[in-house]
């Protein structure tokens, strides 16, 4: 899949257990890149320098430095804002060499939790938000490993409103449908970018 414009940018975003995941694997499996912050950053850690560069920050953080650090910024805001800062020059570089290796393709997607709280949405054409209602986001969130009321009340708190979605959204995803129907809504999704760009280009996909 190749084109002659440079790709249009999709931003994927939603609150913790929105079912931002489910969008997220049927764009990859339509064959549409996907940029996996998440994946990413777990990528990051495993670069040579990383943990002496976050340790310089943090000070020692044992054999799991990244279990130590999740453990850390769960309970301080400062502290993640400290994180962020030395992973995001990282992130935006591999962001960088991602939409270099996909340039000749007619889109791309951003898969990114804070994907407004960071400003990722000004690196996009389009903003999708998966909206799900709390009670079912704070249902699914719980059967993950470790995952406690509390630990969700505090991630929910750090991330944008549904207001906030709302506004910032070209496009909104019902989270709380069942799976094969967040599916369907996604490929529609897909359908209208491939329109747009099909519009932006006359048709040309060579």
């Amino acid at each position: 899949m190749t084109g002659g414009a440079p790709p249009l940018v999709v931003g994927l975003t939603g609150g913790i257990g929105a079912g931002k995941s489910t969008c997220s694997r049927t764009i990859a499996d339509a064959g549409i890149p996907v940029f996996d912050c998440d994946a990413e950053v777990a990528g990051i850690y495993r670069t040579t320098g990383f943990v002496a560069d976050i340790e310089a920050e943090f000070g020692a953080l044992g054999a799991d430095p990244k279990r130590a650090m999740a453990a850390r910024v769960m309970t301080d805001d400062t502290a993640l804002d400290r994180l962020y800062g030395v992973i995001e020059p990282r992130l935006k570089a591999r962001w960088g060499a991602f939409l270099e290796r996909h340039a000749g393709w007619p889109a791309v997607v951003v898969d990114a939790p804070l994907l407004l709280e960071k400003g990722w949405d000004a690196e996009c054409d389009i903003v999708v938000c998966v909206m799900t209602d709390r009670p079912e986001r704070l249902r699914r969130t719980l059967s993950r490993p470790g995952m406690t009321p509390e630990r969700f009340g505090r991630v929910d708190a750090r991330q944008a409103g549904d207001d906030v979605r709302r506004a910032k959204a070209d496009v909104l995803i019902d989270g709380n449908q069942p799976p094969a129907e967040v599916r369907r809504q996604v490929l529609a999704v897909l359908g209208g970018v491939a329109r747009i760009y099909d519009a932006r280009t006359g048709g040309r996909r060579t």
